[in-house]
């Protein structure tokens, strides 16, 4: 449940974010990486907030993302950096200025990842075949994903446009003296696009949880019982947590009218409040009425 999760807080600058372009510095060799843009907060202080339990749709939000700068800005305004591998100090030198920001390149890699990743289990969840096997490609000793997301980027600063490259990745393969996945080669169906879909989902999450999330135990407010929990180091670990909670059954979020993500408590529940209700109501009585006075 999210309950389970309510203590873990993340932080937003209160002055927003803004783009930077600069050079990332290895803080103990003093070496300088390449020059690019980064997104670095505002000075002015922070606003702490429970990102799991204040928004159970964060996950759909970042995974509807483009890779715009305004829109990453947008989402890095609301909801923060998003903080663990990805920070970085950042040096502008020709203001001479040092920033703790984050890479546009790897917040793209994340948005394709986790874009790709909700893709597929919707795939899987829906069992759309012909999708999949647009995707799971069998040869005669091997079986391999084949990425197929495209995504455009307008950029005015730099005019330019930019596509994605399809990919391969290997799932599992039994060529002679390899042993990677070989057992489940075996396992599966030749054929069968499924299992191949289920098993890459499951890597590409787990690779995502292993460098992200943390297993602790975790006191009771009244200090009465401990509890084993998986707890996120960082935004993007709990974007990957919320995903994974929901590929393991737990509800998924819908969009309320009102324009909230929230988890159902009835299977015919379509509105997280009654006043949102009521204005699906008054907004269908409006509608009726156009409709019936075009018919005179």
């Amino acid at each position: 449940m999210t309950s389970d999760l309510i203590y873990f807080n993340w932080h937003v600058p209160k002055n927003r974010h803004k783009w930077i372009n600069g050079l990332s510095i290895d803080l103990k060799t003093g070496e300088l990486g390449k020059q690019e843009f980064y997104l670095a907060p505002e000075p002015g202080g922070h606003r702490r907030y429970m990102p799991l339990s204040e928004y159970p749709g964060l996950y759909k939000d970042f995974a509807v993302l483009t890779t715009d700068q305004k829109q990453i800005m947008d989402f890095a305004n609301k909801y923060g950096l998003l903080g663990g591998n990805l920070r970085e100090m950042i040096i502008m030198k020709e203001k001479r200025s040092r920033y703790i920001g984050e890479s546009f390149n790897k917040w793209k890699m994340q948005i394709i990842r986790l874009k790709e990743a909700v893709l597929l289990h919707d795939m899987i969840r829906n069992n759309n075949i012909k999708g999949l096997s647009d995707l799971i490609a069998w040869g005669d000793s091997c079986i391999k994903y084949k990425s197929k997301l495209n995504i455009k980027r307008n950029l005015k600063k730099l005019k330019k446009t930019e596509t994605i490259p399809i990919y391969e990745q290997l799932i599992a393969s039994r060529p002679p003296g390899v042993e990677h996945h070989s057992y489940l080669f075996s396992l599966i169906p030749h054929g069968d696009v499924l299992a191949p879909a289920k098993i890459y989902l499951q890597t590409i999450v787990n690779q995502q949880l292993s460098s992200e999330t943390s297993a602790r135990i975790i006191l009771s407010p009244d200090f009465q019982e401990s509890k084993l929990r998986i707890e996120p180091n960082s935004l993007l670990g709990a974007i990957w947590l919320q995903f994974a909670r929901v590929i393991n059954g737990q509800k998924e979020p819908i969009r309320c009218i009102c324009n909230t993500w929230f988890i159902p408590k009835r299977p015919d529940q379509t509105h997280c409040m009654r006043k949102c209700r009521q204005r699906a109501y008054e907004n269908r009585k409006v509608n009726r009425g156009k409709s019936h006075e075009r018919s005179y």
